[in-house]
């Protein structure tokens, strides 16, 4: 089962950009956590889209809401490393040099 939450977004650029960077930036943080939660079936998608960010979730329906619960509170208690905020902001950069934003 796959539950889909979307935050709006102006279309300007500049909010498109922190959006990229944000999503990027929790994904990042996210990265031990996914390894654990794909052995145990769960899956999670969090990305920057022209609207906004996208949180997709998917796998066995009584662990879904300690996914859930695990993201947003990546979400609201991230503390970004600044060598990894270096790294992520120069993959934005070139991602939106070629792809645009």
């Amino acid at each position: 089962m796959t539950r889909y939450v979307r935050f709006a977004q102006h279309h300007f650029v500049n909010l498109t950009v922190l959006f990229r960077l944000f999503a990027d930036l929790v994904s990042d943080s996210l990265t031990e956590f996914s390894y654990d939660a794909d052995l145990a079936g769960l899956s999670y998608n969090y990305a920057s889209h022209s609207f906004g960010t996208q949180l997709v979730i998917g796998g066995y329906n009584d662990k879904l809401p300690v996914l859930l619960r695990h993201i947003f509170e990546k979400i609201k208690d991230l503390k970004v490393n600044p060598d990894r905020l270096d790294v992520t902001k120069e993959q934005v950069c070139i991602r939106m040099q070629f792809f645009g934003p």
